[in-house]
Parts: C-alpha cells; sequence; structure tokens
C-alpha cells in the first residue's frame, strides 16, 4: 500500500489529507508556524476547505495585530496645527497599531463635499442694509439662547429664524433741527426689553400692522435705549427766520458786534399734545480775539452735545416745545459776537 500524502501546509495551521488508495497512516506532527503563503490542495472539496480555514486564520491574524505587536506604537504623523483643530476628523481607533491614540482620518468625499457646501453657504451674499457682528460686536460676545428648535432646510439658501420675542412700551419722540431741514422728524423710542445687547443691523418698523418705515438699528446695551426713525412728521411744520445786526462797540470804536436774533416757529395739525425738541447751535471759536456770547433764549434753552449719538458737537442748544392739538408755539435766542473791525469773518459776517 503507498505511504499516506505528505501534508499541506499553511500558517498555524496543519491540515493532512488520505490518499487516493484508502490507507492510513499516523499523521505527522503539526509542523512550526511559517510565513508563507498556504499551497492550495487538489480536490474540489478539498480546496474549499482549505480556503475556508485560511480565510479565518487571516481574520484571526487581523484581529489580533501583527505578530511584533508588543513593539512600541507607529509614532504620531507630523501635521500642522490646523489639521488637528479639526475635530470632525479626528478618530480614536480600538485595534491596530494607534489604539489608543488619537489620529486624523483621511478626508472622505462626503466630507470634501461638506467642506465646499459650508464653504459656499458662508460665501452668501449678506441680505440688504445687514452688518456682519464680527465687524460690529465690539469687544466682547454674547450668546444668544432661541426659545425653541428650528428647523433650517439644507438649501443653501439664508433663512431667517426667529430667537425670541419680548413686548416693551415705545414711546414716540418729535425732533427737528431747522438750521439743517425745515422739517420735524419722528421717532420711538424703546428701552431694550432682552437681557442682552441689540447688535447692529436693519430694523422694519410696523404701526399698526402697517409696515411704517425700514431703517437701521445701531448697537444697544443691555438695558439701553432703542431709537427708531419713522421718517417725517407731515402734520408738523417748521420754520426759522433770522436777523442781522451790525454796529460799532469798544470805547473807541474798534470792535464791531453782530448780533443775530433767530426765531423758530412750529405748528400742529395733529389731534393730540406732543412735545418737539428744537435743536440749533451757536458759533464757537478758539480764537482768544472773539468774543461770543448767548444774549437771551426764549424759552430758556438747555446745553446739548448730542453724545448720545456718538457725534458730539459744540455750542448745541436744545428746546422742549409743548404743541397743543392744532397749537403753535416759538422759540427766539440772540446772540452776538464781538471782534476787531479791521477783521472778517470768513465767508461774510452775516452767517444766517
Amino acid at each position: 500500500m503507498p505511504m499516506p500524502a505528505p501534508a499541506r501546509k499553511s500558517r498555524g495551521l496543519s491540515l493532512s489529507l488520505p490518499s487516493f488508495g484508502g490507507g492510513s497512516g499516523a499523521p505527522p506532527r503539526p509542523p512550526a508556524p511559517q510565513a508563507s503563503a498556504p499551497a492550495a490542495p487538489r480536490g474540489g472539496f478539498a480546496r474549499a476547505q482549505a480556503a475556508e480555514l485560511t480565510a479565518g486564520v487571516a481574520d484571526d491574524a487581523l484581529a489580533e495585530g501583527p505578530e511584533d505587536a508588543g513593539s512600541a506604537p507607529a509614532p504620531l504623523e507630523p501635521a500642522l496645527v490646523e489639521g488637528w483643530l479639526d475635530f470632525d476628523a479626528l478618530r480614536l481607533p480600538g485595534a491596530g497599531p494607534q489604539r489608543g491614540r488619537l489620529t486624523r482620518e483621511r478626508p472622505r468625499r462626503s466630507r470634501r463635499l461638506a467642506k465646499r457646501a459650508e464653504a459656499d453657504v458662508t460665501n452668501l451674499p449678506a441680505p440688504p442694509r445687514a452688518v456682519d457682528p464680527r465687524d460690529t460686536r465690539g469687544q466682547f460676545d454674547h450668546l444668544y439662547a432661541g426659545e425653541g428648535a428650528a428647523d433650517v432646510p439644507s438649501n443653501g439658501r439664508l433663512h431667517r429664524v426667529a430667537l425670541s420675542a419680548a413686548r416693551a412700551p415705545a414711546t414716540p419722540r418729535f425732533v427737528t433741527a431747522p438750521r439743517e431741514a425745515a422739517e420735524v422728524y419722528r421717532e420711538a423710542r424703546v428701552e431694550n426689553p432682552f437681557d442682552a445687547p441689540l447688535l447692529e443691523g436693519p430694523v422694519e418698523i410696523f404701526v399698526d400692522g402697517a409696515l411704517a418705515a425700514q431703517s437701521t438699528l445701531g448697537h444697544v446695551d443691555r438695558g439701553g435705549v432703542l431709537r427708531a426713525g419713522l421718517g417725517v412728521e407731515e402734520r408738523i411744520r417748521v420754520a426759522r427766520n433770522a436777523r442781522v445786526d451790525e454796529s460799532s462797540a469798544g470805547l473807541l470804536g474798534g470792535s464791531l458786534a453782530v448780533e443775530h436774533a433767530v426765531t423758530i416757529d412750529l405748528s400742529s395739525s395733529l389731534g393730540m399734545s406732543v412735545e418737539v425738541e428744537v435743536l440749533d447751535r451757536i458759533p464757537v471759536t478758539d480764537d482768544k480775539d472773539v468774543e461770543i456770547k448767548l444774549l437771551s433764549s426764549q424759552p430758556k434753552a438747555e446745553p446739548y452735545s448730542q453724545e448720545e449719538l456718538g457725534e458730539p458737537v459744540r455750542g448745541g442748544l436744545r428746546w422742549r416745545v409743548p404743541l397743543a392739538p392744532g397749537g403753535k408755539a416759538s422759540v427766539a435766542f440772540t446772540y452776538r459776537v464781538v471782534f476787531s473791525s479791521k477783521s472778517e469773518v470768513v465767508g461774510g459776517n452775516r452767517r444766517e
């Protein structure tokens, strides 16, 4: 009888197949594991069984890691700091040479598409009159928490999301600067009802459910006052008239006194009583040889610096004039400018 055929060798596995003669013999000792690839045995069933066993051994080898798993793991790949700040691409492998060490995942096609979509949204043009908060937020940041969840369609377009709503009383204000424009403007003054600052940007104003004006809101701090312009009040008229007189002054007539008498008339056709703030100015100078003095004011004027608008002025005057329904009122003040008779004001002495 022929001797049994020698067993085929594979990595970590001994496979003994009987000869075609039907004889049997003592199986040989299992050989030591080798790194060579297993040889394919003859016969269809034998080949299928060997392939199945070999695949199982390969899976076990991959799960357990390489034979030198006890050696030092591979060092972290050198990368820029910006790469490690991409937290979505960081992974913590559970097996392999980098097990337990933070690694960076190569960007897949889905991540590349997500980055491209993010860039497209970032580069979208801003709405009309919108202001980037990063340019107007000042020195500090603030977190605005919404009162509820919101669904934002992922269609690459801008969508408006309501964060919060609050109610606060609005106080009407009527103001005019007839030296600049013969018009009376109205605005609404609202104290900031939120426990957060309001950023600069566009604002839409509705009166009785109808859109009254579109304006730009300035930065309002927590507890500050919001001033929203409502346009010109056509039912209040204002007119400014001035009279200028020149005369000699001083002991020997070496000075020239230019006296200005200004009158501001107001008339209302409103059906309610209002208060109008009238703003005006008198000249100012740093020349010691020129004297400017406010002689009279009726009613009495109060100094006005315009600091609340962030553009301070000198020589400002303000009057708070009450106007009855369909009534009239007036403001009158006089100031005098004295300087050397040999000099002349640039542009003419009669500046009004």
